[in-house]
């Protein structure tokens, strides 16, 4: 990145991997005061990208890619003397795309193009509060689970017939745990309800996540079903990244 200019609103840069971009703006991303860098593909439905501003000028990782000649991930195509672009090796842009020659057409693209980037910066402060927010209830988590181990791991008899009342309805212990949206929020309300489990209360929670729980001492089945929600939560996270 060091030595590099900034790119500018409409200057054209080919990827490593030979795919045309240009330039729709240089963004600051409002909560952090990230640089974001919008452009959009010069090829097939020219979708519109953001990306980190040092991240959109640094180099190639030539470890990982050992046949790429091409220095940085995004080099600027400069244009000859007749106007041509120079380093092109293989798609071209669809100049009628990019300049369209009816003065309604023009209005209607940066109109679209302003659209575009609003929408992209949105997503991307969106995507910060979500992990923002997954940080937090990870660390409430983790609280909950210190608060939980002190606890005895004797079940009372009074609570061992919880999972329906007489009346056949449903536990609201296994309500409580059916009303979360979350694999996260899940393994919190088992954490919570570690002292109140029983063998019939495990079992629905396992059937409602589609997971088994083997048979045996109640400790050990609590500790199955808590692995269960933990790994289901592990990649319930890898998603939302």
């Amino acid at each position: 990145m060091k030595g590099r200019n900034i790119p500018k609103i409409g200057e054209i840069y080919r990827h490593f991997k030979n795919n045309l971009y240009q330039i729709v703006a240089v963004a600051e991303h409002s909560e952090t005061g990230e640089g974001l860098v919008i452009y959009q593909a010069l090829y097939d439905d020219f979708k519109t990208y953001a990306r980190p501003l040092p991240m959109f000028l640094d180099e190639v990782d030539h470890d990982k890619y050992p046949m790429v000649t091409q220095k940085y991930r995004f080099e600027l195509v400069k244009r000859k003397d007749d106007g041509s672009l120079d380093m092109v090796k293989e798609r071209k842009p669809q100049v009628s795309a990019l300049f369209p020659q009816n003065p309604k057409e023009r209005y209607e693209n940066k109109e679209k193009e302003k659209l575009d980037v609003s929408r992209i910066v949105t997503e991307v402060a969106m995507l910060h509060q979500q992990q923002e927010n997954q940080a937090l209830k990870e660390e409430r988590l983790w609280e909950d689970r210190e608060n939980a181990a002190k606890i005895t791991e004797d079940v009372p008899k009074k609570d061992n017939a919880m999972t329906t009342s007489q009346e056949g309805e449903i536990n609201p212990f296994l309500l409580e745990f059916l009303d979360t949206d979350t694999f996260s929020e899940k393994l919190q309300v088992l954490v919570s309800l570690r002292s109140r489990l029983d063998d019939r209360l495990i079992d629905d929670m396992a059937t409602a996540i589609d997971v088994t729980v083997d048979k045996g001492p109640l400790p050990e089945r609590y500790e199955g079903l808590k692995t269960c929600l933990e790994t289901l939560m592990k990649f319930e996270v890898e998603r939302l990244r």
